[in-house]
């Protein structure tokens, strides 16, 4: 019997009536977004859009379903007013809330069969098909069940203890006026908001050693959403890259779209070793400031030598200035574009870090014949980023909040390395624990013999989660690693999280 045939014939106060409903909705007690009146809109949305509730099908009364669900009838009485709002229901039989046409309409779109003589099929074979496939390019993996624990050691997450909720609600509300509406909303074609373009130039590159005009800036959905489009400009079959190793793994894939030629330079204590750098190499990925994911900054001597290499093979250098506003450890070193007479440092910055990598913004600063060539490849791409979101993170900024946050943020995150360094001293004495400059991590080296992947694996089964170094090489014959983030935590459970860590590594120690 289908769900529509079985409801017809259930009294509206019977228990099988109640189970059926409770069968429909699901549980909204655990919800995980919105109010209950919105969790249980959307679910009888839901049901009336897949064609389980058909047109002309009763609702049951606001009493019956409240008892039905456990839930106030207040909640009930909510939700079918926004049905009603929305069209979905018909209120014109005072006695019943009834699923109406319109409903109806929307459902046949979804449930009816394409209309014709059925004809046989003939796969495509997809695998031949996709030349452009990344699916062999090992991706940063984490287990999922990471959100629920309470140890969880993993990076570049939004702070929930520091993020300024209240601040950004009131910017939001402003830039939802109608006169703010009129700005944003419109195609924008490739344009920027240009608000946000004059404080990131005012603003945030100053304390970068930078100074650059609007001409000299584009807007992007992140790190790697920048490096894609440059790799487009830049990059061909034969030309030849080269990339830190470690360094994220999805940046390398985003290169080997456009070349095979990737030379993959190893990282020591003083950053990337340009002496290991082959002539003739057309584009360099480097993290100069904190080196993702070892956090080592690059010396002074290494930029000289990087740079005088790059003058003398051409090379366009490509600068992630990843984490470098939240660096507490003295005076932070200029960015690398910061002496760059020739004018081949391109620049990536980023908002993910300090305020929410679900924002997706960030911004490129180059010579403004190269930004208008970007600028013409995001468009055919993805026009541009999301004006709303531009809009309200330039007001977040000019109204001062963006500073404060990053304050903060810096005294917040040097705490938490106080705390992750001393507790690694304590309780995992023989593993070694790079210097936290700044920044939201740490780089662990584990005892020799001690498996990354395998003791990562050991840590998840006791509710423990860190991203295994290991993923960030190219090959695994490396010194095995962790890379602890201390966002997604609490300050008073870091040390609770390393102590038991302690434990876990010492059994694996024992193991070898």
């Amino acid at each position: 019997m289908d769900d529509d045939c079985e409801i017809k014939n259930l009294p509206a106060d019977s228990p099988e009536a109640y189970g059926y409903w409770r069968r429909l909705i699901g549980p909204l007690h655990h919800a995980e977004e919105g109010t209950l009146k919105i969790m249980l809109h959307k679910q009888l949305v839901s049901a009336i859009c897949s064609g389980r509730l058909a047109a002309g099908t009763a609702l049951p009364s606001q009493r019956a379903l409240a008892r039905a669900l456990s839930i106030s009838r207040n909640t009930v009485i909510q939700a079918y007013l926004l049905l009603a709002t929305e069209g979905l229901v018909d209120t014109r039989d005072r006695s019943r809330h009834r699923v109406s046409n319109i409903a109806h309409d929307v459902s046949q779109a979804r449930t009816s069969a394409p209309c014709g003589q059925e004809r046989p099929a003939h796969p495509v074979s997809w695998s031949e098909r996709l030349i452009g496939s990344v699916s062999k390019q090992r991706p940063l993996q984490r287990d999922p069940r990471w959100r629920e624990s309470r140890y969880a050691f993993i990076y570049g997450q939004c702070d929930q203890e520091l993020f300024p909720l209240a601040q950004w609600r009131e910017v939001q509300r402003d830039t939802l006026s109608a006169t703010a509406l009129r700005r944003w909303a419109g195609d924008p074609y490739d344009e920027d908001n240009a608000y946000l373009v004059k404080q990131i130039c005012s603003t945030l590159l100053p304390r970068r050693g930078l100074w650059a005009v609007p001409e000299e800036i584009l807007i992007t959905s992140g790190i790697q959403n920048a490096l894609a489009i440059l790799s487009l400009l830049l990059l061909g079959p034969d030309y030849r890259c080269a990339f830190e190793d470690p360094g994220h793994p999805d940046l390398r894939a985003v290169l080997r779209l456009r070349s095979a030629n990737i030379q993959n330079v190893l990282v020591d204590e003083e950053g990337l070793r340009v002496a290991d750098l082959t002539p003739g190499i057309s584009m360099l990925y480097c993290s100069p400031v904190m080196q993702f994911p070892t956090t080592a900054p690059m010396s002074a001597s290494r930029r000289a030598q990087l740079y005088y290499y790059a003058r003398q093979n051409d090379t366009i250098i490509v600068e992630d200035d990843v984490d470098s506003e939240a660096w507490f450890a003295g005076d932070a070193p200029y960015a690398l574009k910061a002496d760059d007479p020739d004018g081949r440092v391109i620049y990536l910055g980023t908002f993910s870090k300090a305020l929410a990598p679900g924002l997706r913004l960030g911004f490129m600063v180059a010579p403004p014949h190269v930004i208008h060539e970007a600028r013409l490849i995001r468009r055919l791409l993805m026009r541009s980023p999301p004006t709303n979101n531009q809009a309200t993170l330039g007001e977040f900024i000019g109204r001062g909040y963006y500073s404060g946050l990053v304050c903060r943020a810096r005294q917040t995150w040097e705490k938490r390395a106080r705390i992750l360094s001393d507790s690694v001293a304590r309780h995992m004495p023989d593993t070694v624990l790079a210097p936290i400059h700044g920044g939201s991590a740490g780089w662990l080296t584990l005892p020799d013999g001690v498996r990354s992947d395998q003791f990562c694996r050991s840590l998840a089964a006791h509710s423990i989660y860190a991203d295994d170094g290991g993923m960030f090489y190219r090959h695994r014959d490396v010194p095995q690693a962790l890379r602890l983030g201390f966002t997604s935590m609490s300050t008073g459970i870091i040390e609770d999280g390393i102590e038991r860590m302690g434990h876990i590594l010492q059994t694996a120690a024992r193991d070898v």
